[in-house]
């Protein structure tokens, strides 16, 4: 439309005789499908299927064999230019539908069947032309614009979408669509059409199988660390571009972020990229701004807050957990949750129940770790206002947020109390005969460097018996995860800790499961997947009065990881007078710890992960494992 005076005359066109108007515009006239086009959104008498099969004529397969016939004939060229025309109207026009696609109760599925191979043919068609003139020096048409936004539409009707995403070629070409997507659309952030691309991209990656995400990765080129850029960096554009970002972009960008890094759908490279990149900074940020802005349950602010909250969660069981973790705390995800806490009634039941167990079970759980306890600590002085105070004890929240502010502080006198205090020499065992030895008296397996070994004869029966298998697979688990020093330490005074308070409930485990083994003969097991912790007691091959071994098992974000103490002195006496007169400190001198930490076990289902932890155990100690919940 020329002008907004012509605008207006054909939505009174439009309004005063549609069925005139759709006639017109099956029959190939331009300006009726240009007043489709521009008033089917706001025009109840176009939203039809009739005034829709109108513009799907255009993009038959049969207009597009006339088309290419057409092409490099002389006398063809007017024809060829209406046929052109016409098909790229109808195009835009087919995108206009898509808010009138997702609002209406119309069955459009077997409509959009009849015509979709045609329309698929001809967005191929506009794609490659529009490829093929940037790659001899002109610049890339909107041709790219017109068919993101009416793969978008078609892909809004649940019908269609799943003959969409089965239709071979759709992933590359929504996935050609996505990579052009900064060059092929010249418009500001702020505009809708900015993010149409990745928007189109996100609907057919949600429902792509693991072929077809291997496939986009194919053509994306097979560079995780290009793939992960360029979501990360459409991320951040539309975050510094204003104050109030468009939840429509954030929604889009968010949403590939968030397909890339769900576990056991997300290529592990592009995974461990995004992981690898802070792009949970990113997400935290946009989260962050969303949950100040109005949460209405009909808007787009909502399905943002939705799809970050999501994304959020693949973050923290993503790498090593305590890295991303504890950047999401100091990046403000402890304020998003209790701003959003307000508005739970305007969102949907799973994410509530997502930030319940974030606040429950996935933060208390690292809160193991020093450097998270210090994120935590660091962020809590910003509640202590009587608006925030509110906000918490009127919210669902209240009862999981209490327990984390309470164990934060049970563990932060910890802190305190052991802030000098140092680890004793590390001691490691044997991967093949677990005999203990302090760690610089062992060798490492020169290929994972993980396990060690006591001998070389060890080493080579250790080979033999499975560890020609796990080598590789253990040197990828562990090529991301470590711990820092000042963990590990304080991993050490919790565990020493939790053993001496909790003896009472060790004794009477060890009395009703092992009456006949003397407790010199016993380990203890923590298991710190769970909130809270739980206890366990295990038989030992042979009787140490002057140790006791405490095995954990800790939460590494992918993965568990086990760690055993072995303590100077008796855990079931010195660790009793510890507990009776309540002296903490004398944990230092009394028992003083080592660590191992070399059995890794992938947790893809956590109790799968925690029954390979009371499996080694029973393996390796020779008696069943028993632990109290």
């Amino acid at each position: 439309m020329s002008s907004p005076a012509e605008l207006l005359r054909c939505m009174e066109n439009a309004r005063r005789d549609p069925k005139q108007l759709i006639a017109n515009a099956r029959d190939g006239d331009i300006t009726s499908l240009k007043t489709i086009l521009f008033c089917a959104p706001s025009t109840l008498q176009l939203q039809t299927e009739e005034a829709l099969e109108a513009v799907l004529t255009h993009l038959s397969e049969l207009a597009l064999l006339k088309t290419l016939r057409s092409t490099g004939s002389t006398g063809s060229r007017p024809l060829l230019f209406a046929l052109t025309s016409r098909a790229e109207v109808a195009m835009m026009a087919l995108g206009s539908f898509g808010a009138a696609i997702a609002s209406s109760g119309m069955s459009l599925g077997p409509l959009i069947s009849e015509y979709w191979t045609g329309v698929f043919k001809w967005m191929q068609h506009m794609v490659e032309a529009s490829i093929e003139s940037h790659a001899n020096g002109g610049g890339r048409s909107q041709d790219l614009c017109k068919v993101a936004s009416a793969l978008y539409a078609i892909t809004r009707d649940e019908t269609s979408r799943s003959l969409v995403i089965t239709t071979p070629g759709v992933m590359k070409l929504s996935t050609l669509i996505w990579l052009s997507e900064d060059s092929g659309i010249k418009s500001k952030p702020a505009d809708p059409s900015a993010s149409l691309c990745s928007t189109a991209f996100y609907h057919i990656l949600h429902e792509a199988t693991p072929a077809l995400v291997d496939e986009f990765v194919n053509v994306a080129g097979g560079d995780a660390n290009v793939i992960a850029d360029i979501a990360l960096k459409r991320l951040h554009r539309v975050l510094t571009s204003s104050a109030s970002p468009n939840a429509f972009d954030v929604i889009s960008y968010i949403g590939v972020v968030d397909e890339l890094t769900t576990r056991g759908t997300a290529p592990p490279a592009v995974r461990r990229a995004i992981l690898s990149k802070g792009g949970v900074k990113l997400i935290t940020c946009a989260l962050l701004r969303l949950s100040t802005m109005p949460l209405d349950p009909d808007s787009d602010n909502v399905v943002a807050v939705r799809v970050a909250v999501r994304c959020i969660v693949n973050f923290f069981d993503g790498g090593d957990g305590i890295t991303n973790i504890r950047m999401a705390i100091r990046e403000g995800i402890l304020r998003a949750f209790v701003d959003i806490c307000s508005s739970f009634d305007s969102l949907d039941k799973d994410v509530l129940e997502s930030i319940l167990a974030m606040i429950g079970t996935a933060i208390p759980k690292y809160l193991l770790y020093h450097s998270v306890l210090l994120a935590v600590d660091a962020e809590m002085p910003r509640f202590d206002t009587q608006e925030y105070r509110t906000k918490i004890a009127q919210s669902p929240i209240r009862d999981a947020w209490t327990r984390m502010h309470r164990l934060a502080a049970e563990r932060l006198v910890i802190t305190w109390k052991y802030n000098n205090s140092v680890p004793g020499p590390q001691i490691m065992f044997c991967d093949h005969c677990q005999h203990p030895s302090q760690k610089d008296a062992l060798k490492k397996c020169s290929r994972c460097h993980i396990v060690f070994y006591c001998s070389k004869e060890c080493q080579v029966a250790g080979w033999k018996d499975g560890h020609r298998k796990t080598c590789a697979s253990k040197t990828e688990d562990l090529a991301n995860i470590t711990l820092r020093k000042r963990d590990r330490t304080f991993i050490d005074r919790i565990a020493m800790r939790d053993a001496c308070h909790n003896l009472p409930r060790l004794r009477r485990l060890a009395a009703e499961k092992f009456p006949e083994v003397p407790h010199a003969k016993l380990g203890v097991s923590i298991d710190y997947t769970c909130v809270p912790e739980t206890y366990g007691v295990f038989a030992l091959k042979s009787e140490d009065s002057n140790a006791s071994y405490i095995d954990c098992l800790i939460p590494v974000g992918e993965c568990c990881m086990t760690i055993r103490f072995v303590t100077k002195g008796s855990l079931w006496v010195k660790g009793e007078n510890i507990r009776a007169t309540g002296v903490d400190a004398d944990l230092a001198s009394f028992l003083t710890p080592s660590n191992e930490e070399d059995i890794l076990f992938d947790d893809i289902d956590a109790e799968l992960a925690r029954a390979q932890f009371y499996s080694f155990l029973e393996h390796h100690e020779g008696l069943t494992v028993e632990r109290e919940s």
